[in-house]
């Protein structure tokens, strides 16, 4: 965290204004990020280095527009850098795929909703179920990965990733429903 002294030029105000605005906008902007890059550790980076640009920038932000729409601008340059950078990534979007998938991100005001949603429907996994979606998602295994580390055939670790997100999209759903919010 950036303190203020008396050698920084930091508006006490301002800084607070951007946190806050932050803070309400960082679930999207960091959903744009992760469906953009192929590695959560990497959508980290990302998501850190805009923040640092937001910050340098924010100045410029024009307070009651639409900030996730500015972070995501932001976030969809740094991410052409890392591009850019690496370009042996797996998965390499255009830039107008990347700008097709910034806009749901930009415009799903139900974004906060299908997230919490989704947490919910997480812990209602059996625990072996948890452990696989774990293993994919946040360790980046691949599935033959989870497959020699579980002892399971991989054909059927792959029928059995599929069946776990079929699942997770219809809890989600489900859940988005009775909440009255799609």
């Amino acid at each position: 965290m950036i303190e203020k002294t008396p050698n920084n030029d930091i508006d006490s105000h301002e800084y607070k204004e951007f946190l806050r605005v932050l803070q309400f906008n960082k679930r999207r902007i960091f959903g744009f990020i992760l469906a953009s890059v192929p590695h959560y550790s990497t959508a980290e980076d990302i998501m850190q280095d805009t923040i640092i640009r937001l910050w340098s920038k924010f100045s410029t932000y024009t307070p009651g527009t639409n900030f996730s729409a500015w972070g995501i601008a932001y976030a969809r340059y740094v991410i052409l850098e890392y591009r850019n950078k690496n370009r042996s990534a797996c998965v390499q979007f255009n830039s107008q795929a990347l700008d097709n998938l910034s806009e749901p991100f930009e415009t799903d005001e139900n974004i906060d909703n299908r997230v919490e949603a989704l947490r919910s429907c997480l812990k209602k996994l059996p625990e072996v179920h948890k452990r696989i979606i774990r293993m994919r998602y946040s360790e980046n295994l691949t599935v033959k990965e989870i497959a020699l580390q579980i002892g399971r055939p991989i054909h059927g670790m792959y029928k059995a990733v599929i069946k776990i997100q079929n699942s997770l999209q219809e809890c989600i759903e489900g859940a988005l429903k009775r909440w009255d919010v799609i």
